[in-house]
């Protein structure tokens, strides 16, 4: 791949980790192979480890992928439905927070509503924030209003993906 090839894109992600010393991190993103390097020069300032980012995909001379105008992203909402759930924590299945972060949104089990403890098909919104190790979890989680509950009613209320395509639920 030449170098200064870019993806035609602007992808979302979150900063994984960042090494003040070094001067550069790593981005975790649903929407590529393995984690992008990211240099300090390319970040907002006081950027930290788990502040969701845009960013643009380059590729340097080696083919490796670099983050370029990098800019913060604003947490979203999300719609999903409880996929699984323990004793201390669960995973929400929702194929837009998917698309984002790759995998299913961890919840801890305290942070469910009464209601969907009591009836899991309960479709439910939240935030999605990012631990130090660019992991997903669900905060600010509620009772999704007017979803009717069960998964496909969830589903089908979370179907557009971030490139804009309707997702099947």
């Amino acid at each position: 791949t030449p170098e200064g090839q870019r993806s035609a894109q602007k992808l979302e992600g979150v900063l994984r980790s960042f090494n003040q010393e070094k001067g550069y991190g790593f981005i975790t993103s649903g929407q590529c192979d393995g984690d992008v390097f990211v240099r300090g020069a390319d970040l907002p300032d006081d950027c930290e480890a788990g502040q969701p980012l845009h960013f643009e995909l380059f590729f340097n001379s080696r083919g490796q992928q670099q983050a370029r105008h990098v800019a913060r992203r604003e947490l979203q909402r999300f719609v999903g439905v409880l996929k699984s759930l323990g004793e201390e924590y669960g995973f929400i299945s929702c194929p837009e927070a998917h698309a984002l972060a790759g995998r299913d949104v961890y919840v801890a089990r305290g942070q469910l509503p009464l209601e969907v403890l009591e009836d899991p098909a309960e479709a439910i919104s939240f935030e999605v924030a990012f631990n130090a190790k660019g992991q997903p979890q669900a905060r600010d989680v509620e009772v999704e209003p007017g979803a009717g509950g069960g998964p496909d009613e969830a589903l089908a209320a979370s179907a557009v993906d971030p490139l804009g395509r309707e997702a099947r639920p």
